[in-house]
C-alpha cells in the first residue's frame, strides 16, 4: 500500500491526470479481491494490476472514458463469456470497480492583465480553475496585482513570441489592450499544436469579422477560426468589468459541463392540472351576535 500511495503521489506531483481503480465488491471466482487497486493514465499506461486479461482491458478503457469526461463512477463486471457487463471470461464471479478520477483542475489562461482580467481571474479561481494571466507589460504582469493566482507571466518579447505552451483542456480568454495585441494572442493560440477546450476573444462582431477575415487571407484554416468564440461570454447585458467577467466565466462553466446555459425556469413551475375555485365566505355558526346599532336599540 505504501508503494501504491507513493506512486500516486508522484503522478499527481508531476501534474499527470490519473484514475485509481479499486475493487469495492467481489463475489464468486474473481482474479483479485476487494481492495485491489490499479492506477491508469490517460494514454492507458498502468501501475499495479487488477488481474489482467480482458477484464483489466475493459477497466482501462472505462477509466480513460471517466478521465475524459471528468466523472468518477462505479462499474460492474461479470466474469462470463456473454451477457450484460460480461468480460468474455469464464470465471463466473462478479466485481464492482470504483473508478476515481484524480486530475488537476482545468486552467483558465487570460491573455491581458487589464481591467477585465482582474475580476475574471479572481472569479475563475473561486470556481475551482487554475488560472494563468499573461501580459506584455511588466506593471500588469505583476503577481502582487493578482494575489492567489497560480501563474502570472510577463511576455517581455510580446505575445507573438511568448513561450507559454497551451494544454488541451485549457480555457483561453483574450482580453488585451488593443486590436494589435488581440491579434498577436490569437495567432499564438492558433499556432499551438493543441486545440484548447475553449478559446474566445473580447470583441465586437464587426471587430471579429475583420480580424477573422485577415487571418483567413493569411492561410488560417476556417475550421480553426470557427472554434474561436467572438464575441465571448453569455448574453446577460454585461457592461462593467465585473459583469463581463461573470458573463465569460458563466460560458466557460457551461462549456465544461456540456450545458446550453439556458435558463432553468424555461417552463413555469405552476402545475397545469390544478383548478382553483373561488367560493363566497360562509359565516361560521355559533359566532357571537354583533352589537345592535343605536337605532335598533331604540
Amino acid at each position: 500500500m505504501r508503494d501504491f500511495l507513493e506512486c500516486l503521489k508522484e503522478h499527481l506531483a508531476a501534474g499527470r491526470s490519473v484514475v485509481v481503480a479499486t475493487i469495492v465488491a467481489a463475489e464468486g471466482s474473481t482474479p483479485r479481491k476487494v481492495g485491489a487497486k490499479m492506477i491508469i493514465q490517460a494514454d492507458g499506461t498502468i501501475d499495479f494490476t487488477l488481474g489482467g486479461g480482458p477484464f483489466e482491458a475493459l477497466v482501462i478503457e472505462d477509466a480513460r472514458q471517466a478521465l475524459l469526461h471528468h466523472r468518477s463512477t462505479v462499474n460492474a463486471y461479470r466474469f462470463l463469456p456473454v451477457g450484460e457487463n460480461a468480460t468474455g471470461m469464464t470465471c463466473g464471479g462478479d466485481v464492482e470497480v470504483f473508478l476515481e478520477v484524480h486530475r488537476q483542475p482545468e486552467r483558465v489562461v487570460v491573455f491581458g492583465g487589464g481591467h477585465v482580467a482582474l475580476p475574471l481571474a479572481k472569479l475563475a479561481k473561486s470556481t475551482g480553475f487554475r488560472v494563468a494571466v499573461i501580459d506584455d507589460r511588466a506593471q500588469f504582469a505583476d503577481a502582487a496585482r493578482f494575489p492567489g493566482i497560480d501563474e502570472v507571466v510577463h511576455a517581455a518579447d510580446g505575445y507573438a513570441r511568448c513561450d507559454f505552451p497551451l494544454e488541451a483542456d485549457d480555457y483561453v480568454v483574450i482580453v488585451t489592450r488593443c486590436h494589435q495585441t488581440d491579434e498577436a494572442c490569437l495567432r499564438h493560440v492558433l499556432e499551438e499544436d493543441v486545440t484548447p477546450a475553449y478559446a474566445g476573444i473580447v470583441a465586437s462582431r464587426r471587430k471579429a469579422k475583420v480580424l477573422f477575415g485577415k487571418l483567413l487571407k493569411d492561410g488560417v484554416a476556417a475550421e480553426r477560426l470557427e472554434a474561436i468564440r467572438a464575441p465571448i461570454g453569455l448574453d446577460i447585458g454585461a457592461e462593467t468589468p465585473d459583469e463581463i467577467a461573470v458573463s465569460i466565466v458563466g460560458e466557460i462553466l457551461a462549456v465544461r459541463s456540456q450545458r446550453t446555459a439556458a435558463p432553468l425556469s424555461r417552463e413555469t413551475a405552476v402545475p397545469r392540472n390544478v383548478t382553483v375555485r373561488r367560493t363566497e365566505r360562509v359565516p361560521r355558526t355559533g359566532v357571537r351576535a354583533s352589537r345592535p346599532s343605536a337605532s335598533e336599540s331604540a
